[in-house]
């Protein structure tokens, strides 16, 4: 083998390994974000899961004032709007934001919103739950 040909053979096969050096990259910014997408996503189905929960067990009031105590109360409007936050706590910094809203005396549209630590929403989840007496 001459100089040329090993000169020609490394400069080929560090076009291919750069090629597939771009892939791996990528990959893993691709995998981070959905890391971080699947998380918020868990986190809002547990907090949406514990409001159902509560709205089974608890009256509407109740539940207000259950919330009250573990989350920040951001905004409420009597008895018709909620607004409540809180940081998640954990290796990632996640603000969860629930919102309550009244479309009957007994009927409430709940929804959960999860933040990534830059204010960047991630997961949101909405329903709709009837709350007994």
């Amino acid at each position: 083998m001459t100089l040329v040909e090993i000169i020609v053979s490394i400069a080929i096969l560090s076009i291919i390994v750069l090629t597939f050096l771009t892939f791996y990259i990528q990959s893993a910014k691709v995998n981070n974000t959905s890391k971080d997408i699947t998380d918020a996503s868990y986190i809002a189905q547990s907090v949406m899961e514990e409001i159902y929960h509560l709205s089974n067990t608890l009256s509407y009031v109740d539940t207000i004032t259950y919330l009250s105590n573990n989350y920040n109360v951001d905004s409420s409007d009597s008895y018709y709007q909620y607004i409540f936050t809180k940081q998640s706590e954990g290796s990632n910094n996640y603000k969860i934001s629930i919102s309550f809203t009244s479309t009957t005396e007994d009927l409430k549209k709940v929804i959960v919103k999860v933040y990534s630590d830059l204010n960047i929403l991630e997961a949101q989840l909405e329903t709709k739950l009837l709350w007994g007496s």
